[in-house]
């Protein structure tokens, strides 16, 4: 009878659990702080073509962002125009990758994340990182247009400059 009452205890614990996380999850959703995306967006790179937004605009207006709960680090890499984003969970960095004229094409993408059962250990930090980065681009320049496209093989792993 101990082992039944035991087991029922932890079950509701973890069902209250779940229900918190939901709740959380449909809160920021609903505010607007998380978008509804599949957790391939991991292995994903974003692409960002601006018209005539330069990098230190767009670097001043990402520093100056509100990343909410993720306790994201922002960096820039010393003699590159790029910001490197950082947890304990995970690594993502926002470069300038090409300049067309008055275009310019900024990349985010994520290069490394711990796991759990083989799956992003962190997919809710990444998640409100990304969509705080794409509202901000949006900001911008509301004309961006935005190109999603996989990572080539050698962006699967942290950079050499980095």
């Amino acid at each position: 009878m101990a082992i039944v009452l035991t087991l029922v205890i932890i079950l509701a614990i973890f069902a209250g659990i779940a229900l918190i996380a939901r709740r959380q999850g449909n809160r920021l959703l609903s505010e607007g702080k998380l978008r509804v995306r599949d957790l391939q967006f991991v292995d994903r790179a974003e692409v960002f073509r601006l018209r005539e937004v330069e990098y230190p605009a767009v670097k001043e207006a990402l520093l100056a962002a509100d990343y909410g709960s993720s306790r994201v680090r922002i960096e820039e890499a010393e003699g590159k125009a790029a910001l490197i984003y950082r947890t304990g969970a995970w690594r993502a960095v926002l470069r300038l990758e090409e300049e067309v004229g008055y275009e310019y094409h900024y990349a985010f993408f994520f290069v490394d994340w711990a796991t759990r059962r083989g799956l992003p250990a962190r997919p809710d930090t990444m998640n409100m990182v990304l969509t705080t980065v794409e509202k901000t681009m949006e900001a911008l320049d509301p004309e961006m247009r935005m190109q999603v496209r996989q990572r080539p093989a050698q962006e699967a792993k942290m950079p050499s400059w980095l």
